[in-house]
Protein backbone atom coordinates (compact mmCIF):
# COMPACT_ATOMS: atom_id res chain seq x y z
CA UNK A 1 0.00 0.00 0.00
CA UNK A 2 1.50 2.92 -1.05
CA UNK A 3 2.27 6.11 1.77
CA UNK A 4 -0.49 8.47 -0.10
CA UNK A 5 -3.38 5.71 0.53
CA UNK A 6 -2.57 4.52 4.32
CA UNK A 7 -2.69 9.05 4.94
CA UNK A 8 -6.05 9.12 2.94
CA UNK A 9 -7.37 6.53 4.93
CA UNK A 10 -6.08 7.98 8.01
CA UNK A 11 -8.42 11.82 6.68
CA UNK A 12 -11.08 9.42 5.92
CA UNK A 13 -11.22 7.39 8.85
CA UNK A 14 -11.01 10.78 10.47
CA UNK A 15 -13.89 12.51 8.84
CA UNK A 16 -16.14 9.45 9.10
CA UNK A 17 -15.67 8.54 12.72
CA UNK A 18 -16.83 10.51 15.47
CA UNK A 19 -13.70 11.73 17.26
CA UNK A 20 -14.35 13.15 21.11
CA UNK A 21 -12.80 16.62 20.00
CA UNK A 22 -12.61 18.37 17.13
CA UNK A 23 -8.86 19.10 18.54
CA UNK A 24 -8.00 15.06 18.08
CA UNK A 25 -9.83 15.73 14.11
CA UNK A 26 -7.21 18.56 13.41
CA UNK A 27 -4.29 16.53 14.66
CA UNK A 28 -4.78 13.41 12.70
CA UNK A 29 -5.38 15.62 10.01
CA UNK A 30 -2.13 17.22 10.90
CA UNK A 31 0.13 13.95 11.05
CA UNK A 32 -1.23 12.17 7.74
CA UNK A 33 -0.24 15.90 6.41
CA UNK A 34 3.33 15.12 7.61
CA UNK A 35 3.55 11.47 6.90
CA UNK A 36 3.17 12.74 3.11
CA UNK A 37 5.47 15.73 3.58
CA UNK A 38 8.08 13.75 5.23
CA UNK A 39 7.79 10.95 2.21
CA UNK A 40 7.68 13.46 -0.75
CA UNK A 41 10.79 14.92 0.72
CA UNK A 42 12.97 11.41 1.09
CA UNK A 43 11.41 10.51 -2.41
CA UNK A 44 12.80 13.81 -3.96
CA UNK A 45 16.29 12.62 -1.74
CA UNK A 46 17.00 9.77 -3.75
CA UNK A 47 17.50 11.68 -7.19
CA UNK A 48 15.66 12.41 -10.18
CA UNK A 49 15.25 8.44 -10.99
CA UNK A 50 11.70 8.15 -9.83
CA UNK A 51 8.38 9.27 -11.14
CA UNK A 52 4.78 8.72 -10.30
CA UNK A 53 2.54 6.33 -12.67
CA UNK A 54 -0.71 6.58 -13.45
CA UNK A 55 -1.56 4.45 -10.71
CA UNK A 56 0.24 7.14 -7.87
CA UNK A 57 3.00 4.45 -7.30
CA UNK A 58 6.29 5.16 -7.17
CA UNK A 59 8.45 3.55 -9.59
CA UNK A 60 12.25 3.98 -10.58
CA UNK A 61 12.64 4.99 -14.25
CA UNK A 62 15.23 3.25 -16.19
CA UNK A 63 18.84 4.30 -16.79
CA UNK A 64 20.99 4.80 -20.10
CA UNK A 65 24.37 3.34 -20.68
CA UNK A 66 25.90 6.47 -18.58
CA UNK A 67 23.39 5.68 -15.77
CA UNK A 68 21.55 8.34 -16.75
CA UNK A 69 17.57 8.03 -16.12
CA UNK A 70 15.14 8.50 -19.24
CA UNK A 71 12.41 10.72 -19.12
CA UNK A 72 9.39 10.63 -21.86
CA UNK A 73 10.40 13.17 -25.03
CA UNK A 74 13.90 12.06 -24.52
CA UNK A 75 16.22 11.39 -27.58
CA UNK A 76 18.35 8.66 -28.40
CA UNK A 77 19.69 7.50 -31.65
CA UNK A 78 18.46 4.47 -33.33
CA UNK A 79 20.11 3.34 -36.95
CA UNK A 80 21.74 7.06 -37.52
CA UNK A 81 17.47 8.39 -36.90
CA UNK A 82 16.86 10.63 -33.53
CA UNK A 83 13.79 8.60 -31.97
CA UNK A 84 11.92 10.50 -28.92
CA UNK A 85 10.62 8.48 -25.59
CA UNK A 86 6.81 8.56 -26.20
CA UNK A 87 6.97 5.22 -23.18
CA UNK A 88 9.23 3.97 -20.51
CA UNK A 89 8.66 0.47 -19.01
CA UNK A 90 10.72 -2.09 -17.07
CA UNK A 91 14.57 -1.21 -19.02
CA UNK A 92 12.67 -0.53 -22.32
CA UNK A 93 12.16 2.84 -23.81
CA UNK A 94 9.38 2.64 -26.44
CA UNK A 95 9.23 5.04 -29.81
CA UNK A 96 7.79 5.64 -33.02
CA UNK A 97 8.78 5.05 -36.34
CA UNK A 98 7.44 4.98 -39.88
CA UNK A 99 6.47 1.32 -38.84
CA UNK A 100 4.64 2.04 -35.88
CA UNK A 101 5.08 1.69 -32.26
CA UNK A 102 8.78 0.08 -31.52
CA UNK A 103 11.02 -0.43 -28.61
CA UNK A 104 14.20 -1.27 -27.45
CA UNK A 105 16.10 -1.75 -24.22
CA UNK A 106 17.25 1.79 -22.23
CA UNK A 107 20.41 0.59 -20.47
CA UNK A 108 22.14 -0.01 -23.99
CA UNK A 109 21.27 3.52 -25.11
CA UNK A 110 22.49 6.37 -24.68
CA UNK A 111 20.39 10.32 -24.70
CA UNK A 112 21.29 12.36 -28.09
CA UNK A 113 22.45 15.56 -27.40
CA UNK A 114 23.58 18.13 -30.35
CA UNK A 115 27.79 17.71 -30.95
CA UNK A 116 29.53 20.46 -29.46
CA UNK A 117 32.77 21.96 -31.36
CA UNK A 118 34.36 19.73 -28.64
CA UNK A 119 32.63 16.61 -29.64
CA UNK A 120 33.42 17.28 -33.45
CA UNK A 121 36.90 18.13 -33.05
CA UNK A 122 37.45 15.18 -30.48
CA UNK A 123 35.90 12.70 -33.30
CA UNK A 124 38.11 13.98 -35.59
CA UNK A 125 41.43 14.33 -33.43
CA UNK A 126 40.10 10.04 -32.90
CA UNK A 127 40.24 9.12 -36.17
CA UNK A 128 43.49 10.99 -36.94
CA UNK A 129 45.51 9.68 -34.08
CA UNK A 130 43.81 5.93 -34.35
CA UNK A 131 44.92 6.04 -38.35
CA UNK A 132 47.98 7.53 -37.53
CA UNK A 133 49.40 6.07 -33.87
CA UNK A 134 47.23 2.92 -33.52
CA UNK A 135 47.62 1.25 -30.31
CA UNK A 136 47.50 3.90 -27.73
CA UNK A 137 44.85 6.36 -26.69
CA UNK A 138 44.36 9.88 -28.23
CA UNK A 139 43.99 11.12 -24.50
CA UNK A 140 47.48 9.42 -23.77
CA UNK A 141 49.26 12.22 -26.20
CA UNK A 142 47.61 15.50 -24.67
CA UNK A 143 45.28 15.53 -28.00
CA UNK A 144 42.30 16.49 -25.81
CA UNK A 145 43.99 19.65 -24.42
CA UNK A 146 44.73 20.48 -28.14
CA UNK A 147 40.73 20.13 -28.50
CA UNK A 148 40.05 22.26 -26.09
CA UNK A 149 42.50 25.42 -27.15
CA UNK A 150 41.10 25.11 -30.61
CA UNK A 151 37.84 25.04 -29.82
CA UNK A 152 38.06 27.70 -28.25
CA UNK A 153 39.65 29.73 -31.05
CA UNK A 154 37.07 28.12 -33.13
CA UNK A 155 34.42 29.93 -31.34
CA UNK A 156 36.00 32.95 -31.36
CA UNK A 157 36.25 33.15 -35.12
CA UNK A 158 32.67 33.07 -35.28
CA UNK A 159 32.36 36.16 -32.91
CA UNK A 160 33.77 38.28 -35.86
Amino acid sequence: MSMTRITDELREWTRTHTVNCSDNRIALVAIADRIDAEHEMELRDTGDDIVRDVKHEWIRLPKDADGVPWHINDEFEVDEVIAHVNGIGDNRLFYIDNDGMQWTRADNKRHHHVPTIEDVLQEFTDEVWNRCCGGATASDSGIDELVAEYAAKLRLAGDK
